[in-house]
């Protein structure tokens, strides 16, 4: 990760960056991660810090609709 804030885009679904998503995100250019992703691990690694990696493994991460 990097140091200093990260910059996301917000790219519609029929940029060349992101055609395999299912709608629009918002992507950091830099290391090609979308938000979310970068979110559901960082919520990840606090879970496991703080009620154990077996119960972080078992939260099912972000489910957007």
């Amino acid at each position: 990760m990097a140091d200093g804030p990260m910059r996301f885009s917000y790219i519609a679904p029929t940029d060349a960056a992101t055609e395999d998503a299912e709608g629009p995100v918002w992507f950091y250019t830099r290391d090609k991660v979308t938000l979310g992703a970068l979110l559901d691990q960082e919520i990840r690694s606090v879970l496991a810090a703080e009620v154990g990696e077996g119960e972080a493994r078992a939260w099912p991460g972000v489910v957007v609709n």
